[in-house]
């Protein structure tokens, strides 16, 4: 029976890989793609990550780029950029999109990068779960609910977006918490953090299972929490020592500053945030009072937590993929509906991710596509709110699945107090 298991297992991830590339080699979002590369040719300029305007994000995903323009060289692999007049089109009536398209080798080599980055994270969730549960079946179980996750595969294969990076850092910082390796944990939650933003919101429940960890030893637990604290800190102090010598930090924080800038934007993003760290202390909180120190009670806030965060819409589509290895943990911890939820959920959401993406530069090199136009921007704008909304809705459902037994208690516990008064 495991044999059929771990075969059913191999053949996903051989299915995935096969797609993956594919949509690597023909398919393309130029946007995205043309702005790695027009930072690597600004490092080529020795203009560094923040000399020229066109790197948004803090550095770490910089620094990747950096070793990867590096890798690109040994091989005769530049980020050469030329515009493509069949491509012009895309540029019309505000979309999000440009004529400019790079050179279709180092655009593979950055997307085979992130491919890569997903094997990792496969792996990794095949391993956390195997090592929290000593079920082999439910750790491929897992693993490949990962591997097929259809959102994942679309946005790193398009555009070779980082979110699979930041999912990488972040499982390994949770090995890490779970084994009582602290500082390790600290400096890889940080590196996770500096990446994508939205590990930061697990700060809380990280702290609330050193304190569960340690109940009735407050200098046991202080100890811990400072290790967790001075790992966070220096790998800050290694990944902004350059920007700080450069004096280019606020520079990095550009992607927040100017979303503050525009008006509602500013608005909407500093409610959201403050919302959620408010929730997110909350559920940490609740843990620490109520939780113990078995896995399932922790993964549990944990799965919240992040629920949490993405309870309202927060961005484009990629951001959601770092959610997605802890709905496929939670489907084999905590209820197996959680990796139907996933699946459907992700299907809805790769619509918009398809409906802006175009041949690759692979393609129009071989002019295989007399011209190509963009959809009006209000088209855009429908088909990503529809179908992202109900992706959304649909994600909501984890919440009743992971507390309708609680909710069903609470109930009952109610209705046998007012029978007993009565």
């Amino acid at each position: 029976m495991m044999e059929k298991y771990v075969k059913r297992y191999w053949t996903a991830f051989t299915a995935a890989l096969a797609v993956s590339i594919v949509i690597s080699v023909f398919l393309t979002h130029t946007y995205d793609v043309s702005g790695w590369s027009e930072v690597c040719n600004n490092l080529l300029a020795g203009e560094g990550l923040y000399g020229v305007e066109g790197y948004y994000y803090t550095p770490v995903w910089g620094y990747f780029l950096s070793f990867l323009l590096y890798l690109g060289t040994l091989f005769g692999i530049s980020p050469t950029m030329v515009q493509q007049d069949l491509l012009i089109g895309l540029e019309n009536g505000g979309s999000p999109f440009t004529s400019m398209i790079t050179d279709f080798r180092f655009v593979l080599m950055l997307k085979l990068f992130m491919i890569l980055t997903w094997a990792v994270n496969a792996y990794l969730i095949y391993h956390i779960v195997k090592e929290w549960t000593g079920e082999p079946r439910k750790a491929y179980t897992a693993s490949g609910l990962w591997l097929i996750c259809p959102l994942t595969i679309v946005i790193i294969a398009r555009s070779a977006m980082f979110e699979s990076l930041t999912v990488m850092l972040l499982l390994l910082s949770l090995i890490l918490l779970w084994r009582g390796q602290y500082f390790g944990a600290g400096a890889l939650w940080a590196m996770a953090s500096l990446t994508k933003y939205f590990p930061f919101f697990l700060i809380f429940i990280f702290v609330a299972l050193i304190l569960v960890r340690n109940r009735g030893e407050p200098k046991k637990a202080l100890r811990q929490t400072v290790e967790a604290v001075i790992g966070a800190l220096l790998m800050s102090m290694v990944i902004y020592l350059p920007l700080i010598i450069d004096g280019t930090v606020m520079d990095s924080l550009s992607f927040i500053t100017s979303r503050v800038s525009e008006s509602w934007l500013g608005i909407y993003d500093v409610i959201y945030t403050v919302s959620a760290l408010i929730v997110s202390a909350y559920v940490a909180y609740c843990y620490y009072k109520r939780g113990s120190t078995e896995i399932g009670s922790f993964f549990k806030a944990v799965l919240t937590t992040l629920l949490v965060v993405y309870f309202l819409p927060v961005g484009p589509e990629q951001y959601y993929i770092i959610l997605a290895p802890f709905m496929a943990i939670g489907a084999v911890l905590l209820d197996r509906r959680l990796g139907t939820i996933m699946v459907v959920a992700y299907s809805l959401m790769i619509v918009s991710p398809l409906f802006t993406t175009y041949p690759s530069d692979f393609l129009v090199y071989l002019n295989a596509f007399g011209s190509i136009t963009a959809a009006p921007p209000i088209i855009d704008t429908i088909v990503d709110n529809l179908f992202t909304a109900a992706g959304i809705m649909i994600l909501w459902l984890s919440l009743w699945y992971l507390y309708k037994g609680q909710l069903a208690e609470r109930k009952a516990l109610k209705a046998a107090r007012c029978s007993h008064e009565e």
